[in-house]
């Protein structure tokens, strides 16, 4: 059997797998099950394939690298039966989690509104999301007053079920967290600032939470930025991802503005200071352009992120343009 045939027959037996096929014996591949994205060779897959296809297969009798897959639940073979549970199952799911567990983040979306056309955007395409694309539709400070209220109400009366031994290890294991989301967050950094505050406001004390204890976030391009969102960010400890996709070729190629200028040098420009002087993490979009994730990780690294994280971008890559 040839190469190609062999790795359909791979994903034919492994519905919930995506092989990156990068030339040579060297490729990667992404598990959803497990939501694994690992290195693997193409020998390594031959013989995960050729364990699977023989009778009477059992993770005792087979090599030792293929039983801990099995064991952690990785790769495990069948036809997929069914993608997402039906609608009455989801309600009941959403209804559980809403009664029994405490809500670990709220994320708010504070714009729809975008200063970059990404290759890969499902909001920037014309075959995206028929329901959202980017526009100028920000988010009223009320309406995200309302869904903090909301938030605060559902955290604290859970809280409020455990005495306060437990409450201070539910603290420290889920504290309460508030996340801003766009669009480019940044182009509603009024918004972002106006909830900030709010959520600070609210009676958290009364439960033993102290303001230190509350936790920020957001994800941006960060080519909208200066003097004064960086001094939100260093003085409220803003946990920040930057997305940048690895170099100035790889990056450029999927992240531009509409005129199509590459936003590399920007993105490199706006975050000298806090690459020099906070933990920051890259978020890097996996797509052909490059599929060698340790170049990808080598290349943001040298640039002093302090973390990177890697999201392949499944329809964009083994495409041709």
């Amino acid at each position: 059997m040839n190469r190609i045939i062999i790795l359909q027959e791979f994903e034919k037996m492994f519905p919930m797998t995506k092989v990156f096929d990068i030339g040579g014996n060297d490729m990667y591949i992404y598990d959803a099950k497990s939501n694994l994205l690992a290195n693997i060779t193409f020998d390594e897959i031959y013989q995960i394939l050729k364990y699977y296809s023989e009778e009477n297969s059992s993770s005792h009798n087979s090599p030792s690298y293929i039983s801990d897959l099995i064991d952690k639940g990785i790769f495990l073979p069948g036809p997929l039966k069914q993608i997402v549970p039906e609608d009455d199952e989801i309600i009941n799911m959403i209804e559980d989690d809403f009664e029994n567990y405490i809500p670990r983040t709220l994320m708010i979306e504070v714009t729809e509104r975008c200063n970059l056309a990404c290759r890969y955007c499902f909001f920037s395409k014309e075959d995206g999301f028929k329901d959202r694309q980017h526009s100028f539709i920000k988010i009223d400070k009320l309406v995200a007053f309302k869904a903090i209220d909301i938030y605060y109400k559902r955290y604290i009366g859970h809280l409020s079920k455990y005495a306060n031994d437990k409450r201070k290890l539910i603290i420290k294991r889920t504290p309460p967290s508030l996340q801003w989301w766009g669009g480019e967050p940044f182009l509603a950094f009024d918004i972002i600032v106006q909830t900030k505050e709010y959520f600070e406001s609210l009676d958290w004390e009364k439960y033993g939470i102290s303001k230190k204890e509350l936790i920020y976030g957001l994800s941006s391009n960060l080519t909208v930025f200066n003097s004064e969102i960086l001094k939100f960010l260093f003085e409220n400890k803003i946990r920040l991802k930057v997305s940048i996709d690895g170099n100035e070729e790889v990056h450029d190629f999927n992240r531009y503005y509409c005129d199509k200028r590459g936003s590399y040098n920007d993105v490199i420009e706006k975050t000298k200071l806090l690459r020099e002087k906070t933990r920051l993490t890259a978020r890097a979009t996996l797509t052909n352009k490059e599929l060698n994730v340790t170049k990808i990780f080598n290349d943001l690294y040298s640039l002093k992120f302090s973390n990177v994280a890697v999201a392949p971008c499944i329809d964009k890559i083994n495409k041709e343009e």
